[in-house]
């Protein structure tokens, strides 16, 4: 029964991403806002999708919540990221060598996490912390704060 409802093009496969991200519950408007402004912060290039290159420059796990508590190591945390990432990515795009990172895949993600972070200000700390979303650099490069992130 539930094998037919995913197989809706009748081909016997079950596409593993949809049935993966429709078990698990929808970010809340507030969520999807602050991811959509995230991958936003991240995409430099302003291009629609985000490159291996501009997810790590802006990736930090030293700000990590598991890393701060010291639940995980900074390689550790760096490892989990990476691999959870590219596994949903990869499965995103049938396992395909794809490369840059859409919108899409960037909410998949977060969608994911959501389900393991219950309060709102956990879940805030974590996507501007490893974001660095409360960091930006002016044209001079002088480190100035985004305090619009964060809840005081």
């Amino acid at each position: 029964m539930v094998f037919q409802i995913y197989d809706v093009k009748q081909v016997g496969k079950i596409p593993y991403e949809r049935f993966l991200i429709d078990l698990l519950t929808p970010l809340q408007p507030s969520r999807l806002a602050l991811v959509k402004d995230a991958f936003k912060h991240i995409d430099t290039n302003n291009d629609g999708l985000l490159s291996l290159d501009e997810i790590k420059a802006k990736f930090d796990p030293t700000r990590h919540p598991d890393v701060l508590s010291k639940k995980k190591s900074l390689d550790e945390a760096r490892f989990d990221f990476l691999n959870l990432f590219t596994t949903l990515h990869s499965a995103n795009n049938n396992f395909k060598d794809q490369r840059a990172v859409s919108e899409s895949d960037f909410v998949d993600y977060h969608t994911y996490l959501n389900t393991q972070i219950e309060r709102e200000c956990d879940f805030k700390k974590l996507v501007v912390g490893v974001w660095n979303m409360d960091v930006i650099c002016d044209e001079k490069q002088k480190v100035q704060s985004m305090t619009h992130f964060i809840d005081h």
